[in-house]
């Protein structure tokens, strides 16, 4: 049945009213403060061949400006790169804010803060015949002091990334020559690196946190820690940036990220079913977390460009192999978002457990709560979560084994 919409007639006063109330938002608007504007502007070395573009259906020769975090990275502007490599964009910044800029289409993203002009430089399109995924370090040219704290969080964040890449390569290649020469890779085993790497990136970001804590860039630096951790510190920090700068609007965002987080997280403590889920195999076949049922499943949460998460593959496949008569089984959840990169990381890996790609990667995140991989959740054969592991840390490792030997 549809429903009857109500009528009404206008009366006089209404008329007066209206006219009334608006008086004030046109005074408002006639006294708001003129807008301020910004100017980006910078070279980039090498642009995307025509061929390329040509082939995508699209001009990746363009410079975007947006806001969000990976895959829920949203551009809201954007500039045609010339043929000399030149760009320019005026962006509005009556209200300064935290930005990322996408410099050419899939080279290269970064922060910066609009309230000053800003020059940002970028080598631009990978002309190495081998591509690797390993963008440079960007260096923002500004007088604003939240730019000069952005590029020594950026400088962190690049020098962990590279870190990271020199551990997996020299244990990637140790474990390939095992047979011949085990010492390199028993002693490599033994390092635990990727963790200790990250625990000094850690550090030297907390460092910025705590050095400019009364800064709106430090939102950049609170989102690239493992601020799950420690929630409560960093809503702290954020509810002092809120009352220091009730305009800016990353603190706020952040905070009720914060909050979420913590009410999420209540659902996903230790002994509470796990959220469900079906996915698809390389083969389309749909695989079910439910299916499961009975035994424990180490679900892990990886991508084919994580170099953590490859590294982890073969210790993993050293407890499937020694548990897997006790009822232990592995589950590998992809969140990449190129699916013929997965195939091939799959193909390559030749883990002997079933591999599915999550089809809704926001979703997938939100309902098991991480953003960085590898993250490992143990269900038990009720369903329900038994451990989480950030990272596969020998602590992570060990942790595992004292659970499955009392299967």
């Amino acid at each position: 049945m549809k429903k009857k919409m109500k009528c009404f007639c206008v009366k006089p006063w209404m008329i007066a009213l209206a006219i009334i109330s608006a008086l004030p938002a046109a005074a408002q608007k006639n006294n708001a403060a003129p807008k301020k504007w910004v100017t980006v502007s910078g070279k980039i070395q090498f642009l995307w061949p025509e061929e390329d573009c040509k082939r995508l259906g699209y001009n990746l020769n363009k410079v975007y400006i947006g806001k969000g975090e990976g895959y829920e990275y949203k551009a809201f502007d954007s500039v045609t790169v010339k043929p000399d490599g030149s760009y320019s964009i005026k962006i509005n910044a009556t209200v300064p804010t935290i930005y990322r800029i996408d410099l050419l289409k899939y080279c290269n993203r970064v922060d910066f803060f609009a309230d000053a002009n800003a020059e940002i430089n970028d080598r631009g399109y990978d002309t190495a015949k081998v591509k690797i995924k390993n963008p440079p370090y960007v260096f923002i040219k500004s007088q604003s002091l939240n730019n000069k704290i952005i590029n020594i969080i950026n400088h962190i964040d690049y020098y962990g990334y590279q870190e990271s890449i020199f551990v997996y390569n020299e244990e990637y290649y140790a474990n390939q020559y095992k047979n011949t020469d085990s010492a390199w890779a028993t002693y490599l085993a033994k390092q635990d690196r990727i963790n200790k790497f990250q625990q000094m990136e850690s550090a030297r970001m907390r460092l910025v946190i705590d050095n400019y804590a009364d800064q709106p860039a430090v939102v950049s630096a609170l989102r690239r820690t493992n601020w799950m951790k420690d929630a409560d510190n960093t809503l702290a920090i954020l509810d002092k940036l809120s009352a220091k700068y009730p305009w800016f609007r990353d603190a706020k965002d952040m905070k009720e990220e914060v909050k979420t987080f913590l009410v999420r997280t209540k659902m996903l403590e230790n002994g509470k079913p796990a959220p469900t889920f079906t996915y698809p195999d390389p083969n389309g076949k749909n695989v079910s977390l439910a299916s499961y049922k009975g035994k424990y499943v180490l679900i892990d949460f990886w991508a084919s460009w994580c170099g953590p998460c490859r590294q982890a593959i073969p210790k993993v496949k050293d407890l499937y192999e020694q548990y897997r008569s006790k009822g232990f089984e592995v589950l590998g959840v992809s969140i990449d978002n190129d699916k013929k990169a997965w195939l091939k990381a799959v193909e390559e890996e030749e883990a002997p457990w079933a591999q599915v790609l999550t089809p809704d990667i926001r979703k997938t995140q939100t309902d098991y709560m991480f953003s960085g991989i590898p993250t490992m959740y143990l269900i038990d054969g009720e369903g329900k979560i038994v451990d989480k592991f950030t990272g596969f840390t020998q602590e992570a490792e060990a942790r595992l084994k004292e659970i499955l030997n009392k299967l």
